[in-house]
């Protein structure tokens, strides 16, 4: 249907209105949802599996050094991590929409908004610790982190690029 049928053409207020014609937002495919609702479930779900990976990198860290693990110190761990992902991560393409059909953008644009975020996280978590996390712990945190978010986000893409194939 093209966009001069999907638009309502104006009619005299006393026309009788013709119930036979269409009318389709452009905003909305005939058999899909809106354009926007569907990029808002695809951010969603990238944004609640990034948080899920920061968790299980916390909760892995914790662990690994025997620490108590709570609700509340999970979030501690966790969160320099995340926010500097959340806020770096959207400028260096970590969310571009062209992810959901190539597992290799997907894999590139994650490495390098993971790369970027990096750093930040380091300052973050160090300004929380009033010192500066030492060189191993900030190559553990690079290297980890980075497998965690390649391997969920690369699962991801691959899994939207085979659904859509069907």
């Amino acid at each position: 249907m093209d966009e001069i049928e999907s638009q309502a053409e104006p009619q005299a207020p006393d026309a009788p209105v013709d119930a036979t014609k269409e009318v389709v937002p452009p905003a909305f495919g005939a058999d899909a949802a809106p354009r926007g609702l569907a990029n808002l479930v695809r951010i969603v779900s990238l944004v609640i599996g990034d948080a899920v990976v920061f968790v299980v990198f916390a909760f892995i860290g914790m662990k690994s050094h025997s620490e108590n693990v709570t609700p509340s110190s999970l979030f501690i761990v966790a969160a320099p991590f995340a926010l500097a992902w959340f806020v770096v991560s959207p400028f260096i393409g970590g969310y571009k929409r062209e992810m959901d059909a190539n597992p290799r953008v997907t894999l590139r644009s994650t490495a390098q908004a993971w790369l970027a975020s990096w750093p930040l996280a380091l300052i973050i978590r160090g300004l929380i610790d009033n010192q500066w996390p030492p060189l191993t712990f900030a190559l553990i945190t690079l290297v980890t982190n980075m497998i965690l978010l390649l391997g969920w986000r690369g699962s991801y893409a691959w899994l939207k690029r085979n659904r859509k194939h069907r």
